[in-house]
């Protein structure tokens, strides 16, 4: 039996990703990676980027919370316009 390390990750640009440094794991958007530290931002793209080194792909559910949140952010936002 093969026992070859799993390379780690390799994030692409565009990736949901979960920022795993504090207790309240964030999800973001990957807009850069150097090898060692991802920088994330929101998902409603009007948040302030942030850079990590600790991260992990973002599993289905976490990508299906995110976006529902900002989808519901967004409607609301729409709502008080009107």
């Amino acid at each position: 039996m093969n026992s070859t390390p799993q390379p780690p990750w390799v994030p692409n640009i565009g990736d949901l990703a979960v920022d795993t440094s504090s207790a309240r794991a964030l999800v973001g958007e990957v807009i850069g990676w150097d090898g060692t530290e991802l920088i994330l931002r929101p998902l409603s793209r009007n948040g302030k980027p942030w850079h990590t080194s600790s991260y992990r792909p973002a599993e289905l559910r976490e990508k299906l919370r995110a976006k529902l949140a900002e989808v519901n952010r967004r409607h609301l936002l729409q709502q008080d316009t009107h």
